[in-house]
């Protein structure tokens, strides 16, 4: 093939007859059609690209955790997050859900902490679910534990 032959193709719709997505897409399978087997061993490695790399530090002094996996293993990690945040919710966290899942994230590599905090909530769910019902239908509630180690305070650091 002549060199450049693949712009012949792209270079009509330079001109912004396309809209910049459609003109990526474009040129992306033209770079395919020019070569198929790298092209498909380059959609291999991102398929299998995974990873969790920490950003940089912003002006407020937070950073931000970058991850990367299959989308079951993000599926399930966003589950466990908002399984936690309920918890500490239940147990008498008034913080945003926003918050609450941060505090999660911190909680999780604590295996301690994380323990105490399923066990606390179980134990809160079955006290619940054990509640006799009043004479409105409505079953009562247990109060949230206030001396419970970690709740309503920063998670304990290294």
């Amino acid at each position: 093939m002549p060199p450049g032959w693949w712009t012949r193709g792209v270079v009509e719709y330079a001109d912004g007859r396309l809209g910049w997505s459609r003109f990526e897409t474009l040129v992306a399978a033209t770079v395919v059609e020019a070569d198929p087997q790298a092209a498909a061993a380059a959609e291999r490695a991102a398929a299998e690209e995974e990873f969790a790399k920490v950003g940089r530090c912003n002006e407020h002094g937070q950073k931000t955790l970058y991850v990367r996996s299959t989308a079951a293993a993000v599926i399930r990690m966003d589950a466990t997050l908002a399984y936690l945040a309920d918890a500490l919710a239940a147990l008498g966290s008034t913080d945003t859900l926003d918050r609450r899942r941060a505090l999660a994230m911190l909680i999780l590599p604590n295996p301690v902490q994380a323990l105490q905090l399923l066990q606390t909530y179980a134990t809160l769910r079955a006290e619940n679910a054990s509640a006799k019902p009043s004479h409105d239908a409505t079953v009562a509630t247990a109060d949230p534990p206030t001396d419970a180690p970690g709740f309503g305070a920063e998670p304990e650091t290294f």
